[in-house]
C-alpha cells in the first residue's frame, strides 16, 4: 500500500466511500500499519487475518460498527 506520511508502510488505508469493506484470510508480514482508516469509515469486517511484526494491526479512528474477530497478531512492535 501507500506510505504513511510518517514514513511507515501501510497495507490498506480506507478512505471515504470504503464503508462495508471486508478483509478476510489475509497475511500481513512486517507491514507497519496493516489496516487503518483515513476517514470515518463504518461497518468494516476484519476476520481470520494474520498480522506479523506490525506496529498497528487494525486501527479505527472515528468509524463505527467494525467487526474485528478471529485474527492472529504476532510480535506487535
Amino acid at each position: 500500500g501507500p506510505m504513511h506520511p510518517a514514513g511507515l508502510s501501510q497495507g490498506f488505508r480506507l478512505l471515504a466511500g470504503s464503508d462495508g469493506a471486508t478483509f478476510s484470510h489475509l497475511t500481513f508480514d512486517e507491514v507497519d500499519l496493516a489496516i487503518m482508516n483515513g476517514a470515518a469509515v463504518d461497518d468494516v469486517t476484519v476476520t481470520h487475518c494474520r498480522f506479523n511484526n506490525a506496529i498497528q494491526a487494525v486501527s479505527n479512528w472515528r468509524g463505527g460498527g467494525w467487526e474485528i474477530s478471529h485474527n492472529t497478531i504476532t510480535d506487535l512492535r
